[in-house]
């Protein structure tokens, strides 16, 4: 659920956010023992770069409008 503050939040500050998730589910990546569990961390960084890339191209498409 997002907080009000989320909802409003610029789709730069999104893609920042998203990114530092990223960077967090890596580090857990990398503290993982098991091979499932590694990968499936790699996974959801993926994931969480995915949606900041798809937040910097909302903000392109803002800016060229």
């Amino acid at each position: 659920m997002l907080t009000t503050s989320q909802s409003q939040e610029s789709p730069a500050d999104r893609a920042g956010r998203y990114l530092r998730m990223a960077d967090r589910v890596r580090n857990m990546a990398w503290r993982a023992t098991g091979h499932e569990v590694k990968e499936a961390y790699l996974d959801l960084a993926m994931q969480w770069v995915f949606l900041a890339d798809e937040a910097r191209r909302e903000r392109r498409a803002a800016n060229d409008a």
